[in-house]
């Protein structure tokens, strides 16, 4: 996990443009709005750490190894 870690620090810190097919773009999306805490919904916002477990324990990003799909 900690790669993982590394490497999305890396992503955050500079700019980036990736293309996605639809599917993985809406399921990041829901993802992202499932991993807010309850009191924070309202925000933007979300903790990576979160965003990031709840990507990994999705039973969709788990299908048919999603999780290992290389984005470009």
């Amino acid at each position: 996990m900690k790669v993982i870690e590394n490497e999305a620090e890396a992503l955050i810190r500079r700019e980036c443009e990736v293309c996605i097919d639809d599917d993985m773009y809406l399921n990041l999306q829901r993802v992202f709005e499932e991993s807010k805490a309850e009191e924070f919904k309202d925000r933007e916002t979300t903790a990576l750490e979160t965003f990031f477990t709840c990507i990994v324990e999705d039973p969709w990003f788990d299908e048919e190894d999603r999780i290992e799909t290389v984005v470009r």
